[in-house]
């Protein structure tokens, strides 16, 4: 009798809270506004390269990514040069990217020992929505570095069905290093090569750049500068401080694949999610926890895809 007494509480403050949080007076199951940016801001927040990169508020399921220049001179000396042409000639370049949003759903379950441990706290709404948001965000950065369009169908029976969705910031990346540009062995080697894989114009200052990598890569680095007998080698070995090359700070990410980088800019990686966002409850009596069916729109792509490049085929 407890667990349904606790069962049937728990159905009713979610109820209570959905009607709450979500648009009522069209009896819809699309989050209001204030709870769309609450989900969207704990999103943000969650995963370590949506919280680096640029989001970009989308109140229609398209928007332009003007470039603005991003490493390119535009001022110039009025008396010696042809203003209505940049330098050597060249027209300026207006290209602009767009992000273009596609949908996904998902399922995020949450147990009923959890809801009941958060269920008393003030602001359940909130918390219910922040709950959701943080374990869809983890889907949302995977797909956002992962995606590829062009997946076959050998690679659908994985994950390749929802990474088909988009393409995301590895695909789109225009420079491109593997095991025949480098020694796949040699991480310093895969740092290097990537590197100059980047044109020096858009390399200001290194510390605003990241390499986000797969753990295996930092665990790596970590281990060749241990052996290097030196202060530094010996700060990684007592501690988990964290790590760079060249002044680029090295960023590990869960969802990165293994053998793979992305050295970017974080301006330059931008995403967007369109504020109609649903949820919908589901309940999974036998199995103790409550289904939520989440519903978002959403797209990656980059300002200048020639300011980034991927590594790819390291093997260690």
């Amino acid at each position: 009798m407890g667990n349904d007494i606790t069962t049937k509480a728990i159905m009713k403050r979610i109820d209570a809270a959905l009607k709450q949080i979500t648009v009522s007076d069209l009896n819809d199951s699309k989050l209001n506004a204030e709870q769309a940016d609450n989900f969207i801001r704990v999103v943000e927040e969650t995963t370590p390269m949506l919280e680096a990169t640029r989001r970009l508020p989308m109140n229609s399921p398209k928007r332009n990514i003007d470039r603005t220049g991003f490493g390119k001179r535009i001022m110039k000396n009025p008396e010696e040069e042809d203003v209505t042409e940049a330098a050597h000639g060249e027209k300026p370049d207006f290209n602009t990217n767009s992000l273009e949003v596609q949908e996904i759903v998902g399922i995020v379950s949450i147990k009923d020992d959890t809801l009941e441990d958060n269920i008393e706290r003030e602001d359940f709404e909130d918390t219910l929505v922040a709950m959701i948001a943080e374990r869809a965000a983890l889907d949302m950065e995977y797909l956002f570095i992962q995606g590829d369009e062009a997946l076959d169908a050998a690679d659908l029976e994985d994950e390749g069905a929802f990474l088909k969705r988009i393409d995301g910031w590895i695909k789109l990346a225009d420079h491109e290093v593997d095991d025949g540009d480098y020694d796949e062995t040699d991480v310093k080697d895969l740092f290097d090569k990537t590197f100059n894989a980047i044109p020096r114009r858009y390399i200001r200052n290194r510390a605003d750049w990241r390499y986000w990598v797969h753990y295996d890569i930092e665990d790596d680095y970590r281990d060749y500068l241990r052996a290097r007998g030196t202060a530094l080698g010996d700060a990684v070995m007592t501690g988990a401080d964290s790590l760079s090359y060249n002044g680029i700070p090295v960023i590990p990410v869960g969802n990165m694949p293994e053998g793979k980088l992305l050295l970017g800019h974080p301006d330059n990686l931008a995403y967007g999610i369109y504020r109609d966002i649903r949820i919908e409850p589901e309940r999974e009596a036998k199995l103790r926890q409550t289904d939520f069916v989440v519903t978002a729109r959403v797209d990656a792509d980059y300002e200048d895809e020639e300011a980034a490049a991927a590594g790819k085929d390291y093997t260690g």
